[in-house]
């Protein structure tokens, strides 16, 4: 099973995912406030991914309209319920991805990648997570390919 939280438009394809959003129109599997999660706890997936938004964090809307204080606490609460339902869950791996910008100031990583996302063809994104070979890894652009061959 992977679970993958603040799914958006994004998630993880095939059979087995149960993706987690608060939006609707995204169409996950299950609608819900990843800071309430309704799945019970130890749940052990075989990864959980999370993909927080973004909108706060990447550079170049610090370039373009500087940094929102506001917009960027309500994005690092976000990013701390997505490490509280890793722990929750009990996953036996854990990735977090986001694109390069202010959380790499918080959460320092030496990951960084480009892949292809739906609106930009090379995104400057910086990777996490809790399994050692992924951490080495230098992600290419099938990234969510090679994190499922890891997990297993």
């Amino acid at each position: 099973m992977i679970i993958d939280l603040c799914c958006g438009i994004g998630r993880f394809p095939g059979e087995g995912v149960i993706s987690i959003d608060i939006q609707r129109k995204v169409k996950p599997t299950i609608i819900a406030d990843i800071h309430h999660l309704p799945l019970r706890p130890k749940l052990r997936p075989k990864l959980c991914h999370a993909s927080p938004p973004c909108k706060y964090f990447t550079l170049a809307r610090a370039r373009r309209y500087g940094y929102d204080e506001k917009g960027i606490a309500d994005s690092l609460r976000l990013v701390a319920a997505c490490f509280d339902a890793f722990d929750y869950l009990e996953a036996r791996t854990w990735t977090l991805e986001n694109p390069l910008g202010v959380l790499k100031r918080i959460l320092p990583t030496d990951i960084k990648t480009n892949y292809a996302a739906y609106d930009y063809k090379h995104k400057p994104t910086n990777f996490w997570s809790n399994n050692r070979a992924l951490k080495r890894a230098v992600i290419p652009q099938d990234l969510r390919q090679k994190i499922l061959s890891v997990c297993e």
